[in-house]
C-alpha cells in the first residue's frame, strides 16, 4: 500500500471548516458514528477531500474508504480529491469504472462493488459515507453488512456520514431509533444560511394550476404505489396541460429538470416537450452508461434544454445552470422531495434563482425544505411514544406538555390560537412564509452572564440583556452537542470582535469567564413574541452597523 504525506490545507469555506472541526472533535472525543449535514450544492466532495487529507496528516498509516452508492459519485469524489490533492494515495474500486484498486490506502468505492468484498479489502480505520441517507437501519443490507464485516476486523474503525437529507422514509431520522448506524448529528449548515451567505441560489415556487389527483392512489411501504401513481399522473389531459405550464413558465429559463412518476410517464413528458420545440432527453436507471454520460454532458453544455427522469438525477448530479425544476411526481418521501428541489440550488453566472413547479402537492405535503424532520411510522402493535416539542432556544426535544425546557430552562408560552406561525402555502423556505408574530427592537444597557442548570442536570449559559427596566434572557449551550452546539458556536463567532480568534469555550464556566473580556456588548437586540414571552432572535453590534 502506497503512502504519501498530505500537502497544504485546501481552501475551504467557513462552514466547511466548521463542519470538519466538529467531525474531528466528535470522532476523537466520543464513541459512535457521526453525521454531518450540508445542503445540496455546498461542497460535500471538497469537505470529504479535506477530511481525508486532515485525517492522514494525523494518522499517516491509516486506511480510509469513501463509500457511495453510485458510479457517478465515485468518479466525482475521486476527481475532487485528486484535483485538490494530487499526492493523495488514492484508488478506485467500482465495477462500472472497471477499476479494482483493492490495496489503495484511500479507496473510493461503490457499495454495489464492495459489499461482498470485505475480506479482499482486509481492513479500514475510517469509512466516510457520502449521501449517507442511503444507509437503512436494517443490519442485513449491503452497507451495514460491509461496515460490520470491517468493524469485526478493526473494532476501533469509525464512520462519518455526509448528507443533505438526514432521514429516510422507512426509518425516520438517520441517528434515531433502534438499529440506527449513526448516533449523533455533529454539524448542520442550514439551507437558509447557505442562501443568505451567498453560497446557494434561492428556490422559488410558483403555484401550478394542474395538480395530479392522488386520492385513489394507495400507499405501500410509506410511498405511493408506483403503478397506480403513474396511471393517475397520465390520466386525461394531464400530460398536455402540465407541459403547457412548464413551457409557459420556462420561457426565460436555461436548464430544466422534470421529474416524472415512471419511465412511461417520463417518455410521454419528453415527447410532448419535443413537440413544443424543446430539446429534451430522458435519463433513467436503464439508460446505458455511455449514452447517459453523453446526454448529461450535452445538458451541461446547454445543447439540451431539458432532462426528464424518475429518480436518476436526484443525487450525485451537478449542473449549476439548472434554473427550473418541475415536480411532476407526487411523493411521500421527504428526502426525494428535498433532493429534487436541490438540483436547482447551485450557483451559476447570470442565474437569479431556481423556479420550482410542483404538480404533485409536495410543497403543501411537506412544507419548507429547510424545516423537514421525519419520524419513523410505528406499527400499530408498537407502544406509542409520548408526543414531543422542540425548544426554540437549544432545540432539545421535550414532552409536549412541558412549560420549561429540561435542558436550558426556556419557558414555553401558553398556546394562543390567534397567533399562526405555520408556513404559508407554497413556501419552499421558512423565510418565504409569512410570519405574523410581533417583533421588537430594544436598546441594550448591559449584559449579564450566569450559569443555568435545567431539570436535565446539564448546564448552559443564561445571557440576560438589560433593556431599560426590563431584562430579556437568551440561552447558549456550549456543553451540548448537535444543533444546540452549532448554535452556540455561531453565537460566539458573531459576538467576539473581528480581531479575536478565541474558539468557543468548552465549558459553561470558561464561557462566562472569557465573556468578560472577549465578547462584545450588543447595542440592540431584536426579538419575536412567542405567546406572552419574547425570544431574542438577533444581536446588533454598533461596529457592524457602522459598516452596513
Amino acid at each position: 500500500m502506497s503512502k504519501s504525506e498530505p500537502s497544504g490545507k485546501l481552501c475551504l469555506r467557513p462552514y466547511q471548516n466548521e463542519a470538519l472541526a466538529a467531525a474531528f472533535e466528535a470522532v476523537t472525543g466520543r464513541d459512535g458514528d457521526k453525521l454531518v449535514i450540508l445542503p445540496t450544492g455546498t461542497g460535500k466532495a471538497l469537505a470529504i477531500a479535506d477530511l481525508i487529507r486532515g485525517w492522514l496528516s494525523i494518522h499517516p498509516t491509516h486506511r480510509i474508504i469513501n463509500l457511495v452508492h453510485s458510479r457517478e459519485l465515485v468518479e466525482q469524489n475521486h476527481a475532487e480529491t485528486i484535483g485538490h490533492w494530487p499526492e493523495c494515495p488514492a484508488g478506485v474500486y467500482c465495477a462500472g469504472l472497471r477499476r479494482r484498486d483493492k490495496d489503495a490506502q484511500v479507496l473510493f468505492a461503490s457499495i454495489q462493488s464492495v459489499q461482498r468484498k470485505a475480506d479482499a479489502l482486509q481492513w479500514a480505520d475510517l469509512i466516510v459515507v457520502d449521501e449517507a441517507h442511503a444507509i437503512p437501519h436494517k443490519d442485513d443490507t449491503g452497507y451495514r453488512a460491509f461496515i460490520d464485516a470491517l468493524r469485526s476486523v478493526n473494532p476501533k474503525m469509525r464512520v462519518i456520514g455526509f448528507t443533505a437529507t438526514p432521514y429516510r422514509l422507512d426509518s425516520g431520522m438517520l441517528h434515531e431509533g433502534d438499529g440506527a448506524l449513526f448516533d449523533e448529528i455533529v454539524y448542520e449548515y442550514d439551507l437558509v444560511d447557505a442562501i443568505s451567505d451567498g453560497y446557494l441560489s434561492e428556490p422559488v415556487a410558483v403555484s401550478a394550476e394542474r395538480q395530479i389527483d392522488t386520492s385513489a392512489v394507495r400507499t405501500r411501504g410509506g410511498e405511493f404505489i408506483a403503478g397506480q401513481l403513474e396511471a393517475a399522473a397520465m390520466a386525461g389531459d394531464n400530460t398536455t396541460a402540465i407541459v403547457s405550464e412548464i413551457v409557459r413558465h420556462g420561457q426565460d429559463r436555461r436548464g430544466w429538470i422534470v421529474f416524472g412518476t415512471g419511465i412511461k410517464h417520463c417518455e410521454a413528458l419528453r415527447d410532448e416537450l419535443r413537440q413544443r420545440g424543446i430539446s429534451c432527453e430522458g435519463v433513467f436507471a436503464t439508460t446505458p452508461n455511455g449514452e447517459r454520460r453523453d446526454i448529461i454532458a450535452a445538458f451541461k453544455r446547454q445543447e439540451i434544454r431539458c432532462l426528464v427522469s424518475v429518480v436518476a438525477l436526484t443525487t450525485g448530479f451537478n449542473a449549476p445552470h439548472t434554473d427550473l425544476v418541475a415536480l411532476v411526481r407526487p411523493t411521500k418521501s421527504a428526502g426525494l422531495y428535498v433532493q429534487a428541489v436541490g438540483r436547482g440550488t447551485r450557483l451559476s453566472p447570470g442565474k437569479e434563482n431556481c423556479l420550482v413547479l410542483d404538480f404533485g402537492g409536495n410543497i403543501e405535503r411537506f412544507g419548507p425544505i429547510d424545516q423537514i424532520r421525519v419520524k419513523k411510522k410505528k406499527a400499530a402493535a408498537e407502544e406509542t411514544e409520548a408526543p414531543k416539542k422542540q425548544c426554540p432556544e437549544c432545540e432539545a426535544q421535550v414532552p409536549i406538555g412541558a412549560r420549561e425546557c429540561l435542558d436550558c430552562g426556556y419557558e414555553f408560552p401558553p398556546a394562543e390560537s390567534e397567533i399562526n406561525t405555520k408556513a404559508a402555502s407554497g413556501a419552499l423556505l421558512s423565510t418565504q412564509a409569512k410570519d405574523l408574530r410581533p417583533r421588537e427592537r430594544r436598546k441594550v444597557i448591559s449584559v449579564h452572564y450566569r450559569e443555568h442548570v435545567g431539570k436535565s442536570g446539564k448546564p448552559c449559559v443564561r445571557v440576560d440583556y438589560q433593556c431599560g427596566l426590563m431584562s430579556f434572557p437568551e440561552f447558549v449551550c456550549p456543553e451540548h452537542w448537535g444543533k444546540a452546539h452549532d448554535k452556540a458556536r455561531a453565537w460566539w463567532s458573531s459576538a467576539r470582535p473581528a480581531d479575536c480568534h478565541i474558539p468557543l469555550p468548552r465549558t459553561v464556566a470558561d464561557f462566562i469567564d472569557m465573556a468578560k473580556h472577549a465578547i462584545r456588548t450588543p447595542a440592540e437586540i431584536e426579538m419575536v413574541k412567542e405567546g406572552k414571552l419574547w425570544q431574542v432572535t438577533r444581536r446588533i453590534y454598533a461596529e457592524d452597523a457602522a459598516h452596513v
